[in-house]
């Protein structure tokens, strides 16, 4: 099949798949802050965002890691044995994070009682997610098994496993620092000016977190085949590679021309009305969306490209600079603040990346 049929062919099904996904999380919101009040609603974005850190450590990188090794073996026999390999790490380094981390400290049961002391109870919420996540993971592995040939006959080999393992640090350290730099300005804004301005902040960013999926999607779909090449045809693939790019600015820019128009008018429409004071914040947040887009597609090509050392310290210089950011502005301009803190943070993190993305065709990874 030629690469740019396989390119058209993939990102069809993760549209598909992202747009299915896109529906049913617009849905969750709309229900959730239909159903609580907006402390409530505060109190909860809080707690996810805190819980999302917690699960992003127990995957160490090993996912993210996997897809470098999983890309240059796709169209080789060796294929199956590479998933085979790097899934059972994967799952080796969950039960230890499980026995070792949830278990012998307790830091899900420290998190409930330290940061919320007997707030809301969101026990029907997480019982949704975790049903949910057993479901997507039982299917994910039937795909897996059905598409990739000699899956199970494949043997494990000890040698892959030592370097994804190795690999996976610096992606754990990007990938972690990077959602701590999303998710930092939810907890400080509950710390520094409580449930309810939270619950505001909160609506506004649930509209703008979904939409770098977009970039994700071109991301799975064209990543992988642009970058792994040979010396000679480096120049090519980074001339592609830009077509891409500059199509996700296009679609970025008509996305964030279509935030103006919701921020002004159509918050009361998709929100109750309590929640009109959103439309700011997300004004503010519609730099944050275009940079961020950016930063998920170079970074992902940073990773395939083995320079996921690299990308991590972009990650932590984002992250210092938000977090001081929104110890500045949060207690002088509350969600709007919060909101500025993110938008600028992102700005440099996602010129550093740019810079790495552009010279990561220049070596051979």
């Amino acid at each position: 099949m030629p690469t740019p049929a396989k390119y058209a062919k993939e990102t069809f099904w993760a549209v598909a798949g992202k747009f299915a996904a896109g529906f049913f999380y617009y849905a969750t919101v709309y229900l959730l802050t239909r159903r609580m009040a907006i402390d409530a609603w505060g109190e909860w974005s809080a707690f996810f965002a805190i819980l999302n850190v917690t699960l992003l450590s127990s995957d160490q990188g090993i996912n993210s890691a996997s897809k470098r090794y999983v890309a240059a073996a796709r169209d080789t026999w060796e294929l199956g044995e590479v998933v085979r390999t790097t899934f059972m790490l994967r799952l080796l380094a969950s039960i230890v994070y499980a026995v070792v981390v949830a278990v012998k400290y307790a830091l899900k049961f420290l998190f409930v009682f330290v940061f919320f002391r007997g707030g809301t109870n969101f026990g029907a919420i997480v019982l949704a997610f975790t049903f949910a996540v057993a479901i997507a993971s039982t299917a994910g592995a039937f795909q897996a098994l059905v598409t990739i040939p000699r899956l199970l006959a494949s043997t494990l080999r000890s040698s892959l496993l030592r370097q994804a393992h190795l690999y996976s640090v610096p992606v754990m350290l990007a990938s972690l620092g990077g959602l701590i730099a999303l998710e930092i300005d939810v907890i400080m804004l509950k710390n520094l000016r409580g449930n309810y301005e939270t619950g505001i902040y909160s609506a506004a960013k649930q509209i703008v977190m979904f939409l770098p999926q977009i970039s994700l999607i071109l991301s799975m779909g064209t990543i992988p085949g642009l970058a792994t090449f040979r010396p000679e045809s480096a120049m090519l693939h980074r001339r592609h590679y830009y077509r891409v790019l500059a199509g996700i600015a296009a679609i970025y820019l008509v996305a964030c021309a279509s935030l103006v128009i919701f921020a002004r008018w159509g918050v009361p429409l998709f929100f109750p009305e309590q929640y009109r004071a959103a439309g700011t914040p997300l004004l503010i947040l519609i730099p944050f969306v275009l940079f961020n887009a950016t930063t998920i597609y170079t970074g992902n090509l940073m990773i395939y490209r083995g320079l996921a050392w690299h990308r991590s310290l972009n990650a932590g210089f984002a992250l210092a600079a938000n977090i001081a950011l929104n110890f500045w502005l949060i207690p002088i301009w509350g969600p709007a603040g919060s909101a500025a803190a993110s938008s600028i943070a992102y700005f440099p993190y996602c010129l550093l990346n740019l810079r790495a993305a552009h010279r990561a065709f220049e070596h051979s990874a």
